[in-house]
């Protein structure tokens, strides 16, 4: 049975309100894995709504001549992919189109298409059909859970504002499809209900009382919290939570290049927040934009000694309010570099990633393992890797800082 699919992009993954299980082969389970090449054509932004009123869906892209055809490399982030600006700040919809077989095995069995790890709205069309449509606000971020990782499982608003009865219910039924589907792994420790959200306006009080209380009345097994970047005495939303979580970048947004102040501006944001709603604490960001190779002696901004020295100065500050008993968590801004749209302040987009955006570690990502490692072994007696820490003299591996 041949399968003609197109569906739009930007797409929101494909899950069923209860959740569905992430697709893995199995003695009773058949995948059919579509990644690879699919036609790809733009909408020209004068008229974004040709595609849909032409019927794009209907006809094979190959056949309509004024279409300028590419393939695209699935999954990959369009954006990124060729040498036209044009498809670089493309912005407006999008059409992907891939032909497919289904096995024969599969006839009169439920079939699931899924879309991972994917974030803005779809419509999605199987042999000329619609099958679904989904709008950025009603679905969350997919959150995968590998073995060991602990997961604060946080809904899709950022810089939530301009408060009213639409938002606040777009925002509930957001974090109504994420319980439903993540209540049941054991991976996920923390609700987070918005990302940097607005908290310094008087209106976000009632909101997120109203928005922590759905929460709660959906799971009271895990703490809730807010990734906060507001000051502690002007927000109005961590009076409702569990846990205060707070993203902070001193030397680099504050005081950039004064490594210095780092020590001192952690503790005292922490403590205030403790202090205020008497409830554990955690930093969810902090670090520094750093350009891959850069190196300069004495370290400065964006290079990777730079990034390393704020690691060092922050890893002083938490260990002193861990022995306060009350900071219980320490997350970094970021994992990989990432784009973004064009700024000043962005250097081919986002560079605060320990790892490159081709994943290959800075000297940051060695520094932040022999932390965590030294944490492990500290904290829960693990045994650390033989790697961790090269040769230098003497009877074996010393533990040398970057």
């Amino acid at each position: 049975m041949k399968i003609f699919t197109i569906f739009l992009l930007y797409f929101l993954e494909n899950v069923h309100s209860a959740g569905i299980l992430y697709p893995r082969a199995s003695e009773t389970r058949d995948l059919l894995n579509l990644d690879g090449l699919w036609n790809f054509a733009l909408t020209n932004s004068n008229d974004p709504l040709r595609g849909f009123n032409e019927e794009w869906f209907k006809v094979n892209f190959n056949t309509i001549d004024y279409l300028d055809l590419q393939k695209m490399p699935v999954p990959a982030s369009y954006n990124d992919v060729g040498a036209n600006a044009s498809l670089r700040d493309h912005v407006g919809p999008v059409w992907y189109q891939r032909n497919f077989f289904v096995p024969k095995a599969w006839n009169g069995k439920k079939v699931w298409i899924r879309f991972s790890s994917v974030c803005r709205a779809a419509e999605v069309w199987i042999n000329d059909e619609w099958v679904v449509s989904h709008d950025i606000g009603h679905l969350p971020f997919q959150a995968e859970i590998s073995f060991g990782i602990m997961i604060i499982d946080e809904s899709p608003a950022v810089n939530t504002e301009g408060y009213s009865d639409a938002l606040l219910e777009n925002h509930k039924k957001s974090l109504t499809e994420l319980i439903q589907r993540d209540k049941n792994r054991p991976g996920v420790i923390i609700w987070s209900a918005s990302n940097e959200p607005r908290t310094q306006f008087n209106e976000s009080a009632a909101y997120y009382k109203e928005v922590i209380s759905h929460i709660k009345s959906l799971d009271t097994t895990r703490p809730v919290t807010i990734a906060n970047a507001q000051q502690p005495d002007v927000d109005h939303s961590t009076q409702f939570l569990d846990i205060a979580s707070f993203n902070l970048y001193s030397a680099w947004y504050f005081d950039p290049g004064d490594v210095d102040v780092i020590i001192p501006h952690v503790l005292e944001v922490a403590r205030r927040w403790n202090k205020l709603h008497n409830i554990p604490v955690i930093i969810t960001e902090y670090g520094a934009d750093t350009l891959e190779g850069l190196h300069t002696l004495p370290s400065f901004i964006w290079s990777e000694e730079y990034q390393t020295e704020i690691m060092s100065k922050h890893f002083q500050a938490f260990d002193q309010l861990r022995e306060e008993g009350f900071f219980i968590g320490e997350m970094i801004w970021n994992f990989a570099d990432f784009k973004t749209d064009q700024a000043y302040t962005r250097v081919g987009g986002n560079k605060k990633g320990i790892f490159t955006r081709n994943r290959e570690p800075k000297a940051s990502a060695h520094l932040l393992r022999q932390r965590y490692w030294s944490l492990a072994e500290k904290l829960d007696n693990a045994v650390v890797p033989d790697d961790l820490y090269h040769y230098i003299y003497g009877s074996g591996n010393e533990k040398n800082e970057l």
